[in-house]
C-alpha cells in the first residue's frame, strides 16, 4: 500500500480510566416487587450509576414485569444501561440454597472494562457446615491482569466456630493461585466486625486478604424504627481484597441521601423498600495497556452484502480491513455480510465486534474500544439515506462517530443533502452535551473544496481532513483518483496538540496493479481512508 501521510498537530479532550469503583451489595430479595416499585427502583439505579463493577447478592428467580418474564438482574441492566447511556455486561449464577433460601448472585460491569474468563457456583462441602447457600467465583481479565472475586451470602446462625469453616474452604480455594493475582471477596457475611475480628476472619486474613472498612462503618439498616438517632443496626458486609491498593473505601448511606427530610426525620421503611443493607464500595487502579494510537478508517464499499461476495472477495476485503481498529462502512446491505467478515478477521487475531444500522455499519477493535451507546438514525434534515451515530471509547479517548453516505440521484440533491450537514452536526452535538470529540465521515460524493461545504467548513474551526489543493493533491479517495469524495470532519476548536496521522489506502495498486475495474468489481471504487488518533492522553 502507498501510504500518503500529512502530519497536523490537534487535541481531542480524554477521559481518564484508570481508576475504577467496584461494589458490593445485598439488593434483598431483589425481583419482582421491587421492579414494579418506581421510588425504590430509582433510588436503586442512582446508587449504582456511578459504579464500574458491581457484585449483587439476593437475585430472585425469573419474574414477570409488565411482560418483561426474564431474570430481575437482566431487567437491572437494562435500565442501568437506560440510567447511565452506557453499555453494561452481566453474569448471573446458578441457583444456589434451598427451601426459602434459594437465591442467585450477579455480576455486572461496565462493557470494555476487561472480559470475562470464567464463573461459577461452589458449594461449600465441609462434612461439619451446614450452610443455607454456596458462593459465587469470576474470574475477570481487566486490560490483561487476572482478577478473581468471589461473592458470598454467609448463613446468618450457627456458631462461630462454624461458620469460619466457611472462610477457611474459600481460603484454601483461593490459596493456590499465583501470588499475583488480585483477589476480592466480597458480600454479606453475617459476622459482625467487632473486637474479635481478627480471630473470626483469621482464614481470610492469614492468606493476604485486607478488609476496606474500619469497625464501626455499620451497614444494615435498622427494620421500622430509628434507635438512639440511628438508622443503621451492624457491620456484616465486607469487602476483603489482596494485591491491591484500596482506595477511597466507603459505605454509601442512600437513606441520609434520599430518605431524611429537611428536618431530619427519615422514612426508614420507605428506605427498607431499596434495601436493608447499604451497599459498600473501593476504587482501585487498572492497568492502561492499550496502544499508544488507533486508526479510524471510513470506506464505502460498493453494494456489500452477502450474496455479492464469495469467499475469495470477502477475504481481499477482510485484508483491507483488517489494518484498522475502528471503520465506519457505507452502502452495506445486510448484516450476514458483516457477520462473515468478523468471522473472517478472527483469522488476523483480532477479535472485533460490530453494529449495523443498514446501510452502515461500524466495527471495532473490542480489545482496547468499546461501544458507549448504540447507533441511532438522526432526526433532522431530509436524506435519502439518513445518517447515523454511535458513542465509543479507544482506552482514554471518547468520542462520537457521525456517518453518512450523500445520495447521488442528481448533484443538485447531492448538494443539498451536504448543505443540511451543518444541522445534523448540531443535532449530534446536542445529544452529547458534554462530549466534543463528534467526528463526522463517510463518502459524500463531493469534495470539500465546492461551495456547499461553506457552511459546515465555517462551523468553529471545522477541519476537513483530505481537500485540494494540498500535499495530497495527487491522490483520490476512489481509484480513478479523480478527487476526493470520502472524507473526515472535526472542529479544531475541540480537537488540539495531538499528532494525527492521515492517509489513503490504495489498495488497487497494491492488490489489482492498478485494474480499476476488477477491484471495483470484487471489493469497490472508493478506497478506504484513515485518520491515527491518541487513545492516551488527558485534558
Amino acid at each position: 500500500m502507498k501510504k500518503i501521510i500529512i502530519t497536523i498537530a490537534i487535541l481531542f479532550s480524554f477521559v481518564i480510566g484508570e481508576e475504577i469503583q467496584i461494589t458490593t451489595w445485598n439488593i434483598a430479595n431483589f425481583g419482582e416487587t421491587k421492579l414494579d416499585n418506581q421510588e425504590a427502583m430509582d433510588k436503586v439505579l442512582e446508587v449504582l450509576s456511578d459504579d464500574h463493577v458491581i457484585c449483587l447478592q439476593e437475585i430472585n428467580q425469573v419474574v414477570d414485569v409488565r411482560g418483561d418474564s426474564r431474570n430481575s438482574a437482566e431487567i437491572l441492566k437494562d435500565r442501568l444501561a437506560q440510567k447511565t447511556g452506557l453499555e453494561w455486561r452481566l453474569t448471573l449464577s446458578d441457583e444456589t440454597g434451598e427451601g426459602g433460601k434459594k437465591e442467585r448472585y450477579a455480576f455486572l460491569w461496565r462493557a470494555g472494562l476487561g472480559n470475562l474468563v470464567n464463573s461459577e457456583i461452589v458449594e461449600f462441602t465441609h462434612p461439619d457446615l451446614q450452610t443455607e447457600r454456596g458462593y459465587f467465583v469470576t474470574d475477570f481479565n481487566f486490560r490483561g491482569e487476572d482478577i478473581k472475586i468471589v461473592s458470598l451470602h454467609a448463613k446468618a446462625s450457627g456458631r462461630v466456630a462454624e461458620r469460619k469453616l466457611q472462610w477457611e474452604e474459600i481460603a484454601n480455594n483461593l490459596s493456590n493461585l499465583p501470588q499475583e493475582t488480585r483477589i476480592f471477596v466480597v458480600g454479606d457475611l453475617n459476622m459482625e466486625h467487632n473486637r474479635s475480628f481478627e480471630r473470626n476472619f483469621s482464614p481470610l486474613l492469614d492468606i493476604g486478604l485486607k478488609t476496606s472498612l474500619d469497625r464501626g462503618q455499620l451497614t444494615t439498616l435498622r427494620k421500622n424504627r430509628i434507635i438512639d438517632g440511628s438508622h443503621l443496626a451492624k457491620q456484616v458486609d465486607y469487602i476483603f481484597a489482596k494485591n491491591v491498593e484500596i482506595k477511597n473505601p466507603k459505605v454509601e448511606d442512600f437513606v441520609l441521601e434520599f430518605f431524611q427530610d429537611q428536618l431530619g426525620e427519615i422514612d426508614i421503611e420507605k428506605a427498607n423498600q431499596v434495601s436493608d443493607h447499604l451497599p459498600i464500595s473501593l476504587k482501585i487502579d487498572i492497568p492502561n495497556d492499550f496502544p499508544p494510537t488507533f486508526k479510524m478508517a471510513t470506506w464505502r464499499v460498493r453494494r456489500f452484502s452477502s450474496s455479492s461476495r464469495d469467499e475469495n472477495e470477502l477475504f481481499t476485503i477482510k485484508s483491507i480491513v483488517q489494518k484498522y481498529d475502528f471503520i465506519a462502512l457505507q452502502d452495506v446491505r445486510d448484516q450476514e455480510v458483516i457477520e462473515r467478515l468478523v468471522e473472517k478477521l478472527k483469522l488476523s487475531r483480532k477479535e472485533y465486534d460490530f453494529e449495523v444500522k443498514l446501510p452502515y455499519a461500524f466495527l471495532w477493535n473490542k480489545e482496547f474500544i468499546t461501544q458507549q451507546q448504540a447507533a441511532r438514525f438522526t432526526s433532522s434534515g431530509s436524506f435519502q439515506r439518513r445518517p447515523v451515530f454511535s458513542s465509543f471509547k479507544a482506552g482514554n479517548f471518547d468520542f462520537v462517530v457521525l456517518t453518512h453516505h450523500t445520495t447521488t440521484r442528481s448533484l443538485t440533491a447531492t448538494k443539498e443533502e451536504i448543505r443540511q450537514l451543518p444541522t445534523v452536526f448540531r443535532e449530534v452535538q446536542n445529544q452529547f452535551p458534554n462530549e466534543k470529540d463528534i467526528i463526522l465521515t463517510g463518502c459524500f460524493n463531493r469534495a470539500p473544496r465546492f461551495s456547499e461545504w461553506e457552511e459546515l467548513l465555517g462551523t468553529g474551526d471545522m477541519f476537513a481532513a483530505f481537500r485540494r489543493p494540498v500535499d495530497i493533491s495527487t491522490v483520490g479517495t476512489n481509484i480513478s483518483d479523480r478527487d476526493v469524495v470520502d472524507n473526515f470532519f472535526f472542529d479544531l476548536n475541540e480537537v488540539t496538540e495531538q499528532e494525527v496521522e492521515l492517509g489513503v489506502d490504495k489498495f488497487d495498486e497494491q492488490i489489482f496493479a492498478n485494474d480499476d475495474r476488477t477491484a471495483s468489481k470484487e471489493v469497490s471504487g472508493n478506497r478506504p481512508c484513515f485518520v491515527e488518533f491518541s487513545t492516551k492522553d488527558n485534558d
